[in-house]
């Protein structure tokens, strides 16, 4: 009960803040999630199901947010972590190269005025948020899949970012 609670308040701010950010010039919102937890340690690991709950909440979070673009990694998880959505909203998830930092940040720069979802990795993220413009964020650790970054531009280069968390999986 609890978590429903908490996920309800978190998804009453976030529509606020979206609301808000909708009248800025660049109007357009960046979602950036680490893939969901995955079955082994395999390079190209697939999820677990409890990473498939995560995906599915995942898509129930979003999917009234506007999402108008999905970028994922080529990788299996990162894929599988976006598909629900991608399914639900009838979007193909275009795949990125995941090293490719830079590459990502100038598709991103692009589009300032649509809502993306990005699933990328631990390792990351933390770049891709900072290379947006919106500085530094705490480094995601092994064990940590439920934080949902909300990167809003505030000029070409620059922009501010929302941490959050959510879908509190068992």
């Amino acid at each position: 009960m609890t978590s429903k609670l908490s996920n309800l308040a978190v998804l009453a701010l976030l529509a606020i803040w979206l609301a808000a950010a909708a009248h800025a010039q660049d109007s357009g919102t960046v979602f950036l999630v680490r893939h969901a937890e995955k079955l082994s340690t395999a390079r190209d690991a697939v999820l677990s199901p409890k990473g498939h709950k995560r995906a599915d909440c995942l898509a129930r979070t979003l999917g009234d947010a506007g999402i108008q673009v999905i970028f994922a990694t080529g990788l299996m998880r990162t894929q599988e972590t976006a598909k629900p959505l991608s399914k639900k909203l009838g979007i193909k998830a275009t795949t990125v190269e995941y090293k490719d930092i830079a590459g990502l940040v100038e598709k991103l720069r692009a589009i300032p005025d649509k809502t993306v979802l990005v699933v990328a990795h631990s390792d990351t993220l933390p770049g891709i948020i900072e290379k947006l413009g919106a500085g530094k964020v705490d480094p995601i650790e092994e064990e940590e899949f439920d934080r949902l970054f909300v990167f809003h531009h505030t000029g070409p280069t620059s922009g501010s970012v929302v941490t959050l968390r959510y879908c509190d999986c068992p």
